[in-house]
């Protein structure tokens, strides 16, 4: 019996596969967030949505995908950069363990989708 060939596998995730993560997790959240604000910021749902289509159409790689992975992108980042600025704003840079682990959670969160979302537009797949 011989030993079975093994092919070599790419090690790292794929942009798609990343940016698409974020989006579920994001969707996710924010129909939490429309339900914790007692059904009051109507955009959220809207936005939850969009990002599941967005998973959607990244992960069957359909031809409009990265279209509208980047303009979900943009109003993510936005969004996640107004919720920074105002936390630093109101709590400063203290040392509590809720806002600095906010702050923290915010700035990672902001550079791995700037930089996956500008790996999946290099590698468009």
């Amino acid at each position: 019996m011989e030993p079975k060939k093994t092919t070599e596998t790419k090690t790292g995730f794929s942009p798609a596969v990343v940016v698409s993560s974020l989006f579920l997790v994001s969707g996710i959240l924010e129909l939490w967030a429309f339900y914790a604000t007692g059904f009051r910021m109507f955009t959220l749902p809207i936005l939850a949505v969009a990002g599941f289509l967005a998973t959607y159409a990244l992960i069957r790689t359909l031809p409009w995908r990265l279209w509208l992975s980047s303009a979900l992108y943009l109003i993510q980042v936005v969004q996640a950069i107004a919720l920074l600025w105002s936390s630093i704003a109101t709590e400063g840079f203290r040392l509590s363990a809720y806002s600095l682990s906010l702050q923290i959670g915010l700035l990672a969160y902001i550079v791995v989708f700037t930089v996956f979302t500008a790996l999946l537009w290099k590698k468009k797949t």
